[in-house]
């Protein structure tokens, strides 16, 4: 809130007279201590009460403040940086201040002037008046210096001061027993921070499982997998141990084949010796006849089961075939176990 100005900060800069009493036109100056100088009747008096009628109303402002010959007067008053103007004629008594216009009622002065002037009559020793305070009365010494010095503005701020005084310690003691009920409240609600801490605790432990959680659905389709890999290695195992049972026949058809082999080289010595035998023993040997006979059925059987065994060696490769074929189309070309391609031999 603005504070007012003291006396002593406010300033009355200058006054303008026209048409009052004996000036027609009159401007002086203020400075922090002026003295005004003339011979008699020259007009000082008429100065200082044209700066008390504007203040104060004095004097009332009657006909007699005009000039002779004049319509009007007026006077202009520079005080704290406000322009202060009143002006009498036959009709009106009007002040203006700042340009703004106001009504004076007799014997009072409008309040907005009053509020930037803020001076009493006693602030003012003219050239008529008695000697100040010493030809008073007690009753008027008191009156004086209690509007000098404003007491009954000083009862009212120490009235004011009190009340302030009063609510504030009211409001002391109402903040106190606020404070009172904030701290029984928070003693009260302290299981609160605990209970916050828990919760923190469990939301990390929500995260931790969520996270474990995932980790889990992962082990799962891994686990998944390698059992699906399991069936299949395990289809594999019996592929490869049906091939290794063909492979076992193809070896024992192999071995065979061999065989039949050294039965035709023998077939062939045969027919070799029995051509010699032809031209070179004249006698006819029955039981060597009977016996190679034999040996020539046997060698007959032979090749008969030879050349089946070449039909189930076909068939058997083919097989084989399929089954590579097959496997290959499980694993994707790559062993189950070390996922390497397959190296199919070919034969």
């Amino acid at each position: 809130m603005a504070t007012q100005q003291s006396n002593l900060q406010r300033k009355l800069q200058a006054i303008l007279l026209f048409d009052f009493m004996c000036h027609h036109r009159l401007r002086i100056d203020f400075s922090d201590i002026t003295t005004l100088v003339g011979i008699n009747e020259a007009g000082k008096t008429s100065a200082l009460l044209a700066f008390c009628w504007v203040a104060f109303n004095d004097p009332p402002g009657g006909k007699e403040i005009i000039r002779w010959g004049a319509k009007r007067a007026k006077v202009i008053l520079h005080y704290d940086n406000h322009i202060i103007t009143r002006i009498r004629d036959k009709r009106r008594n009007i002040y203006k201040l700042d340009g703004k216009l106001l009504k004076a009622f007799h014997p009072n002065v409008p309040d907005e002037v009053k509020r930037i002037i803020n001076l009493d009559e006693t602030n003012i020793h003219r050239q008529q008046s008695p000697l100040f305070l010493l030809s008073d009365t007690a009753g008027q010494v008191s009156k004086t210096l209690n509007a000098i010095i404003n007491l009954e503005e000083m009862d009212e701020l120490l009235a004011r001061a009190g009340q302030e005084t009063k609510r504030a310690r009211n409001e002391v003691i109402f903040i106190q027993e606020r404070l009172d009920k904030e701290k029984q409240e928070k003693d009260r609600l302290r299981w609160i921070v605990p209970l916050a801490e828990a919760f923190a605790d469990l939301e990390s432990l929500s995260v931790q499982c969520d996270r474990e959680g995932e980790e889990i659905h992962s082990f799962s389709e891994t686990l998944g997998a390698l059992e699906l890999h399991d069936y299949e290695i395990k289809e594999l195992d019996g592929f490869l141990i049906q091939s290794q049972r063909l492979l076992d026949q193809a070896v024992s058809y192999a071995s065979y084949v061999a065989q039949t082999s050294h039965l035709e080289e023998l077939i062939s010595l045969y027919e070799e010796n029995q051509r010699w035998a032809t031209l070179q023993i004249p006698s006819f040997d029955w039981n060597g006849f009977l016996k190679t006979q034999e040996e020539i059925q046997s060698l007959e059987e032979r090749i008969s089961l030879y050349y089946s065994g070449q039909e189930e060696i076909q068939a058997v490769e083919k097989t084989i075939r399929s089954l590579v074929q097959e496997l290959d189309t499980l694993t994707n070309g790559r062993c189950p176990v070390c996922l390497r391609k397959w190296i199919h031999q070919k034969s």
